[in-house]
């Protein structure tokens, strides 16, 4: 994964991506999918949760994780 610069860390959804989002692997480029993508990544990684060793994540980060990924994610393409 290539170095960035994490967009509005110091923002409260900024924070809990960063802290719930980093726990189990590298940070992610939010710009790298689109938000459509995210959902379903977001999905897959609380599932993955419930079988690693580490606090899971309340329905509000989930909200919360959402909320920021969708402000930065990669725009959809636009169907011609």
């Amino acid at each position: 994964m290539q170095p960035f610069e994490v967009p509005d860390a110091e923002t409260a959804d900024g924070k809990i991506y960063v802290r719930r989002c980093s726990l189990c692997h590298a940070l992610p480029d939010p710009a790298r999918m689109t938000y459509t993508q995210w959902v379903g990544v977001v999905g897959r990684m609380a599932q993955n949760i419930r079988s690693q060793n580490v606090p899971q994540v309340s329905d509000e980060e989930f909200q919360q994780i959402l909320l920021y990924l969708k402000r930065h994610a990669k725009p959809a393409e636009i169907a011609h």
